[in-house]
């Protein structure tokens, strides 16, 4: 149960909803292949810098996320109450 979820801390949807659709896993696949080439034709030390900024990178897309995933559902709760409120309006008229 979600709620159940939340109050013991196992909620993670970040961590456990991962795209299915093919075009997900063909991007992944590429990127693979792209570090893979990067790797072979890089020092060591170039590619390191390479998976620094890619890591920091995925920290900020998920930094957006986060925010976006917020305020989604705040927009979303916001809406139900609207929706609620007209509700009761039509029907006291």
């Amino acid at each position: 149960m979600i709620l159940e979820d939340l109050w013991s801390g196992r909620f993670y949807p970040a961590e456990t909803v991962v795209p299915t659709t093919p075009k997900y896993r063909e991007v992944n696949r590429e990127i693979s292949e792209s570090m893979e080439h990067l790797r072979a034709r890089l020092t060591a030390e170039q590619f390191a810098l390479v998976e620094i900024v890619l890591d920091q990178m995925s920290l900020s897309h998920s930094m957006e996320l986060e925010s976006q995933f917020c305020f989604g559902f705040a927009a979303g709760i916001a809406l139900q109450q609207e929706v609620g409120e007209l509700l009761r309006k039509q029907g006291g008229e």
